[in-house]
């Protein structure tokens, strides 16, 4: 086998090099077959001096790196295909999480105006059962697309709330009341969200 006519100069000049100041030297680089394929080596040697430190020979040992630099190619491609798989997923999960989070906001908002209104008895107790799990809902889609965010690294800190003597506007107070009659379970549900994204980040 002869050295790869691309790779010549280079292991020539790191062998003189080595020769000439009496250090070992190590690389990689490619050999041709009789047949004309190509294997990749590594390539490493050791100077022989006398006495008072004139060079005398060259030991060195060659080792075939082909299949070793064909599994590391394909680990690297391997891996690459996982993170943009893992991107995909992210930005899929906090569009949907996006898009399902504005009709849910439009909906929940009537509700809240519906029950600010006049209603029936068996009116009032639809509208309720609908209000009721609005929170827990909100939750959840908010700690999805927190948790896409948080993969992505796209989670920005809060901003620090600011107090307002504004009046809430009606909507508002009606969502407030609809949480203070919804039952308890239903308004821890989104604080168990919570903990079970903080529970899979602590495992990762």
């Amino acid at each position: 086998m002869l050295v790869h006519p691309g790779d010549r100069a280079r292991v020539q000049a790191t062998i003189e090099a080595a020769y000439a100041s009496g250090e070992s030297y190590s690389l990689d680089h490619r050999l041709v077959r009789a047949d004309g394929s190509e294997r990749v080596v590594h390539g490493r040697g050791a100077v022989i001096t006398a006495d008072d430190g004139t060079p005398i020979r060259m030991l060195g040992t060659t080792q075939g790196i082909t299949e070793r630099q064909r599994i590391e190619h394909e680990l690297a491609v391997a891996h690459e295909r996982t993170l943009e798989a893992s991107r995909l997923k992210s930005e899929f999960v906090a569009n949907m999480s996006h898009e399902s989070r504005t009709p849910l906001n439009g909906v929940i908002g009537m509700v809240a105006l519906l029950l600010d209104t006049e209603l029936g008895d068996e009116q009032r107790e639809y509208a309720e059962a609908v209000s009721a799990p609005r929170d827990a809902l909100l939750s959840v889609v908010s700690d999805i697309l927190d948790f896409s965010k948080i993969e992505a690294g796209k989670l920005a800190r809060p901003s620090p709330v600011r107090s307002s003597r504004a009046r809430p506007r009606r909507g508002v107070d009606a969502r407030r009341r609809c949480a203070q009659q919804a039952p308890r379970a239903e308004r821890v549900a989104g604080k168990r969200s919570a903990r079970l994204v903080l529970r899979r980040l602590r495992k990762d």
